[in-house]
């Protein structure tokens, strides 16, 4: 048995944890690293949206404010 193995076995005793146990806890691992990801894919794909709705606003109003202020050009005076 080379050292490091001995070393990573009698870690192993100390915490009590047994290789299943390992695996079952980098699995738990993997699966909230997933979870992670889908969360700041959905926070990204959020502020996306937001970012686009206060441009749409923006322009909105800017288009009320021109037509207000000058309101032959405006589609309401038009027709």
């Amino acid at each position: 048995m080379n050292p490091e193995s001995r070393r990573l076995h009698t870690s192993r005793q100390r915490n009590g944890r047994t290789p299943e146990d390992n695996s079952c806890f980098r699995s738990c691992l993997t699966m909230k690293r997933r979870q992670t990801l889908k969360a700041k894919e959905k926070i990204q794909t959020l502020a996306e949206l937001t970012l686009k709705v206060k441009s749409t606003t923006r322009m909105w109003k800017n288009r009320e404010l021109i037509s207000f202020i000058s309101p032959s050009n405006s589609p309401t005076a038009r027709s």
